[in-house]
């Protein structure tokens, strides 16, 4: 949107030369925090502007400058999806013009607007801003029927109208080609007032259809980095010039902070300057006053309120680090040296972070394999964050999906190292590389071999490499190796491509060597080195089905299908769904046949039926996966290592099912029952039968 785009490029600042703008408002609250009194930190202006998506940022922007008040200021509602009507949109455009402080709009006498019909229709809160629309040539009012023009307060605005104001607003309503309302939308592209606005710049739009609250802040936005004073030109769209800035180009610039002093109720900037700090501070990415270190402010003096982000990583230096150099006495880091041969000095106050973690920590602690992302301004820094993997082989036992606001998904991972297991927190703006390709958290799967950076309680990444590669065969048994390295053993297979010999990786070879057993069919994860990691069960081929335990699904952002989660032999698996399997209708627990096309994604998905067979267990041998069941005077053998055995209590309808079981857990005498005598797909240990 072109609100971002702005913000991104000045990102953003303290107002205009000096920080004494004075909106033509009343203040919003304390123009600044006093000495040891704790600073108000919001995530966003209104508490509901989250519900408003894109338009949020649009929101916070116009909160801060005092244009939108909500019911009651920072904190307050502001109800996005309502709509507006003329009375509210007369009195916002007023206030946005009245933010350009080197010609603010002349204020009307009620005389004014005297030629409107239902002037005395128009509420007290808003009679003076209607006033001076119509002095400014802003409002012109609508046939009345009976041969005026009323300018109906309480009427709701549509774009159009809205459109129309603005460009008149900014001096860009001369020469429009064509009538009302194609020639004011034409302009209004024209002079990039719609282009990118989120909510308002896809086609096809409705033009008379009424603006929500959220609608209009974006589209007062768009306005307010808008240039005025247009002449058309003859080429085309964007040909003309403009002779005035816009209006948000007083109120920018760059203000960087290095320190905060929460006690003295000051910050300090990279330019020398001391600041008073706000009395509200406006951030969706900052939980308090100290983490304004190495960010931009727009700032609103007289309000007390503060609007700050981070720096966008378009503005980020990155490379490998070779090395930290520290001050004489250890206590501070002097500059950075990357590993292509640069070095950046730090700027007083610099702040330097190792995974999320502020300096002072021991330097010994950097690793040769770390990267540096480093805030610049003027060939200082002033934030250093470095990242290096603490997590540096681990397998992904499982996952779990969490939907947050505006549809993210955020992933957990479930890790496996060695005997160790742990938990990981992917959230949706992690860095996460599979394979070396950028991919959102939701294209991890369970096998996956990662590295990560984390850091927070609880953990939570902030990068993960991931790979995926696997062989899918037989175990024929183990071939001793002997080479440079010494004695080693690696794996005999049988592929479709042909016998094949995989090694081990080192770190992991003993839970591999545990894992396999000779005869079986599994799915082998390799490391980047293609030594073996993991060992899977092996997927159904394509045209077979399996039978698996469903436990839960989500949806994908941006498309109709879903992500779904099965459990079998012990190991969970998530799969890709295609539109139009029922995977939200499915109970957790329920037992389901499921079957992959060749890509891998689902393309069978549905509960299994109460199996018929009763049969009793007459012996098992879970070393060699052998099962012995009789039914009636017939005894017979089973290969059971690759069946799923599932406990029950009773048969449910959908057929529920407790999480997979080995044959350890059977003896002579048990009851199974089976869905089919010679090759069973499952097999259920019934507690109540």
């Amino acid at each position: 949107m072109r609100l971002a785009h702005h913000l991104r490029r000045t990102f953003a600042a303290v107002l205009a030369a000096a920080l004494t703008l004075v909106l033509p408002v009343p203040p919003l609250g304390p123009a600044l925090a006093a000495p040891g009194v704790p600073v108000r930190v919001l995530p966003h202006y209104f508490a509901d502007a989250a519900s408003a998506g894109p338009e949020a940022a649009a929101l916070d922007l116009l909160g801060v400058l005092g244009v939108l008040r909500g019911e009651g200021g920072p904190g307050s509602r502001c109800r996005p999806g309502d709509p507006v009507t003329r009375a509210e949109f007369a009195v916002l455009v007023s206030r946005l013009l009245a933010l350009d402080r080197a010609s603010p709009p002349s204020w009307a006498t009620p005389a004014a607007a005297a030629s409107l019909s239902d002037r005395a229709d128009i509420p007290a809160w808003a009679a003076e801003a209607v006033e001076t629309c119509v002095t400014q040539g802003i409002i012109r009012g609508r046939p009345d029927g009976l041969g005026g023009l009323a300018f109906q307060p309480r009427a709701t605005v549509a774009l159009a109208d809205g459109v129309t104001m603005l460009l008149r607003a900014l001096g860009n309503a001369d020469s429009v080609r064509g009538s009302w309302p194609a020639g004011y939308i034409y302009r209004a592209y024209e002079t990039g007032l719609l282009k990118g606005s989120s909510g308002l710049g896809a086609a096809p739009l409705d033009f008379l259809a009424p603006l929500t609250r959220a609608q209009v802040a974006q589209l007062l936005a768009d306005a307010l980095f808008s240039g005025r004073g247009y002449s058309p030109g003859t080429g085309g769209l964007a040909a003309g010039t403009f002779n005035k800035g816009p209006i948000g180009a007083s109120l920018t610039r760059d203000i960087v902070v290095t320190a905060v002093d929460e006690a003295a109720g000051v910050l300090r900037t990279a330019d020398g300057r001391t600041v008073r700090l706000p009395g509200v501070l406006v951030s969706a990415g900052i939980a308090a006053p100290g983490e304004l270190v190495a960010c931009r402010v727009l700032w609103v003096d007289g309000g007390g309120v503060a609007l700050a982000r981070p720096y966008v990583r378009g503005e980020v230096v990155r490379a490998g680090l070779s090395s930290l150099e520290l001050s004489a006495d250890g206590t501070a880091v002097r500059a950075v040296r990357l590993a292509d041969g640069r070095t950046f000095t730090c700027a007083p106050g610099c702040l330097v972070e190792l995974n999320g973690r502020r300096w002072p920590f021991d330097p010994a602690l950097v690793l040769p394999t770390a990267t540096a992302d480093l805030v610049t301004l003027e060939d200082q820094a002033v934030r250093v964050t470095i990242i290096q993997e603490d997590i540096p082989l681990a397998v992904v036992a499982g996952l779990d999906f969490a939907t947050g606001p505006l549809g993210r998904v955020s992933v957990g991972l479930r890790l496996r190292l060695g005997e160790l297991r742990l938990d990981l927190a992917v959230p949706p703006e992690a860095e996460v590389h599979l394979n070396g390709t950028p991919v959102p958290a939701t294209a991890l799967r369970e096998g996956d071999i990662i590295s990560a950076a984390t850091g927070g309680l609880p953990r939570a990444a902030l990068r993960v490499r991931a790979v995926r590669r696997q062989v899918v065969g037989t175990f024929v048994g183990w071939v001793d190796v002997y080479d440079l390295q010494g004695h080693h053993r690696e794996m005999h297979l049988e592929t479709e491509g042909g016998p094949q010999s995989l090694g081990l990786n080192p770190t992991l070879e003993e839970e591999v060597t545990r894992a396999v057993a000779p005869g079986r069919r599994y799915s082998l994860q390799l490391d980047t080195a293609g030594q073996v990691a993991a060992v899977l069960p092996a997927p159904p081929e394509p045209g077979r089905t399996a039978v698996g335990r469903y436990l839960r699904s989500v949806a994908v952002p941006d498309t109709d299908g879903a992500l779904v989660t099965l459990e079998r032999l012990g190991w969970e698996t998530t799969l890709e769904a295609p539109p139009g399997l029922p995977a939200g209708a499915l109970e957790a627990g329920a037992l389901v046949a499921y079957g992959l096309d060749r890509s891998g994604r689902l393309s069978v998905l549905s509960p299994v039926q109460a199996p018929v067979y009763l049969v009793e267990v007459v012996a098992v041998e879970p070393a060699t996966g052998k099962l012995t069941v009789a039914l009636g005077e017939r005894s017979w053998r089973l290969t059971a290592h690759d069946i799923p055995l599932y406990l029950c209590v009773g048969l449910d309808r959908p057929l529920r099912a407790g999480p997979s079981l080995g044959l350890e857990v059977l003896f002579p005498g048990d009851a199974l029952r089976l869905d089919d005598l010679g090759r069973p797909s499952f097999m259920l240990l019934d507690l109540a039968g």
